[in-house]
């Protein structure tokens, strides 16, 4: 099948207690996108490119999230979800659906398979975040709300700025730059802790907080960006230093 797994259900990471997030999705270029969303949260994800196979894995393994695609191929995910919430062994389990397209019709048909949530695709990462951390705490990265001054080079202009709400994966910064989610920054701050270390590394602008669409009123206007290349060692200091503050 084109544009799918290679196998039916696939896992991934070791087993632990973490929360379990079951993905489904027929498209390995949808399943790699919100992989990469969930890869600094403490949760284990599991995979499955059809109904049948998410069906199959939960009987298995009973996850605690599901991120279910709507087209899929064979039975779709409307019909999956309706398996699940009729099923008492899963009815609890919170389903989010991702769609293609909105509309009334559809609308409909979600709250007819029983829905905890929904999604349109294409997906950003603090919207797809956001529905799985009504249901899951452990889709929740390490944060801190502490004033760090950085830098950053966008478009080849560098701009200073202030940074807030700093986590293992990212940070908000204080800006009226009119940025677009999906770009790239060169990302320069200074962390806190020991005198003051410099972290460098390459972000991607994740989400805006505008006039307009203010999605966390309590903070000024500005955007957040995911830490996407950054050194090992540096992303140690960060989460050092949010286990130090976490402790006082």
């Amino acid at each position: 099948m084109a544009g799918c797994c290679d196998r039916n259900v696939c896992e991934r990471g070791i087993m632990s207690d973490d929360p379990k997030v079951l993905l489904v999705d027929d498209s390995r270029v949808f399943i790699a996108i919100e992989k990469q969303f969930l890869s600094k949260m403490p949760v284990t994800v599991r995979e499955a490119c059809s109904a049948d196979a998410a069906l199959e894995m939960c009987r298995a393994e009973k996850p605690d999230l599901i991120y279910l695609a709507v087209d899929l191929q064979g039975m779709n995910g409307f019909d999956c979800c309706r398996q699940l919430k009729q099923d008492s062994q899963f009815k609890d389990i919170p389903v989010v659906l991702l769609y293609d397209k909105n509309g009334p019709e559809v609308e409909k048909l979600c709250r007819e398979a029983g829905c905890d949530g929904t999604l349109e695709k294409p997906i950003d990462r603090y919207q797809f975040l956001e529905a799985g951390r009504r249901f899951l705490d452990g889709i929740r990265e390490p944060r801190k709300s502490c004033l760090v001054r950085c830098k950053f080079g966008y478009k080849g202009e560098t701009h200073s700025a202030n940074g807030l709400d700093i986590s293992s994966g990212g940070l908000f910064i204080d800006s009226l730059l009119p940025v677009m989610p999906g770009e790239l920054v060169d990302l320069e701050f200074n962390l806190p802790m020991a005198g003051g270390l410099i972290i460098t590394c390459v972000a991607e602008v994740t989400w805006l907080n505008t006039r307009k669409d203010q999605r966390k009123p309590n903070y000024p206007i500005g955007f957040g960006v995911s830490f996407s290349r950054m050194a090992e060692d540096k992303v140690e200091l960060v989460r050092k230093f949010l286990m130090q503050t976490k402790r006082r």
